[in-house]
């Protein structure tokens, strides 16, 4: 998995010595649960007894080629928390030089994308400790929410006796208020890829539809009920949006004028996937 800044792939015995000049920093492992690596001795061993799965990818900076972090799904059985066999938590850590850079949020919305469509997983599941608010930031700012919820880990090697606060995000948080999948659409893969091609496609298009100028830089979107960015259409012009968030509704799915409303039918007469998902999910809800 890769955008133009990172890859994500699988760890290799020749990591050891990188992972170990990352791990070994004090102010790294303990932030997610572990204690620093001792020697690159220790570091090959966990490659090889904890990072060599499919579901443990290293985060490769394309610009130099170098492991800065790591990124991981664990599943019902050897998660920190109790979830279902649809279900997984995941977890992640960045180099310190790093912190700050978007990276980490970066590498989660690809596997947030891996881990609903490829292996349509229902609910994903994070955690951090109350001290460590970036790695909360970074679940926020990719749809998780807080669950009010804090808990003890006991699988920790470190700091399982203290609390840690809970996130979730549920699938269908990536449809949009209209029902539309955001993960499908050309703005969001434009944002998540950074593909500027792709941006001039969307705007000359969404240009033409809506008769309103709108310019490639504009084309940025993280998701239509999430926190984050948003494109001038998403935020300004689209009136779906704006009537379902005026309302309060979590989706017009809430709304009971639904199957009356003109400007919602032109969406679902496009496509009957949309209204499919919007029923979906207040079943759910």
């Amino acid at each position: 998995m890769e955008t133009n800044i990172i890859l994500l792939r699988p760890w290799r015995d020749d990591d050891a010595e990188v992972l170990f000049k990352y791990a070994s920093d004090p102010d790294v492992g303990p932030r997610a649960g572990w204690p620093p690596h001792k020697s690159v001795e220790e570091s090959c061993e966990v490659i090889k007894n904890f990072f060599s799965n499919e579901d443990t990818w290293a985060i490769e900076l394309k610009e130099t080629s170098e492991i800065i972090g790591c990124i991981g799904v664990l599943r019902a059985g050897s998660s920190n928390l109790k979830i279902a066999e649809t279900e997984c938590e995941i977890g992640y850590w960045i180099a310190k030089p790093y912190w700050g850079k978007g990276i980490c949020t970066e590498a989660l919305r690809l596997v947030i994308d891996y881990c609903f469509n490829v292996k349509n997983f229902t609910t994903l599941w994070g955690d951090y400790f109350p001290e460590n608010p970036a790695s909360g930031k970074v679940m926020e700012k990719c749809g998780f929410k807080d669950t009010g919820k804090e808990v003890l880990c006991p699988n920790l090697l470190v700091g399982a006796d203290r609390l840690v606060k809970v996130m979730r995000l549920t699938k269908n948080k990536m449809i949009a208020y209209c029902g539309l999948n955001c993960a499908k659409c050309d703005a969001f893969i434009a944002t998540k890829n950074n593909d500027n091609a792709l941006r001039e496609k969307t705007a000359k298009l969404w240009s033409e539809l809506n008769q309103i100028e709108i310019l490639p830089k504009q084309i940025n979107c993280e998701g239509c009920r999430v926190d984050g960015k948003k494109t001038v259409f998403c935020d300004k012009l689209c009136q779906i949006r704006q009537c379902a968030m005026k309302k309060g509704f979590e989706t017009c799915g809430d709304c009971p004028n639904m199957e009356q409303c003109a400007k919602i039918s032109m969406v679902h007469m496009n496509n009957t996937e949309a209204k499919r998902s919007l029923k979906d999910y207040s079943l759910l809800h």
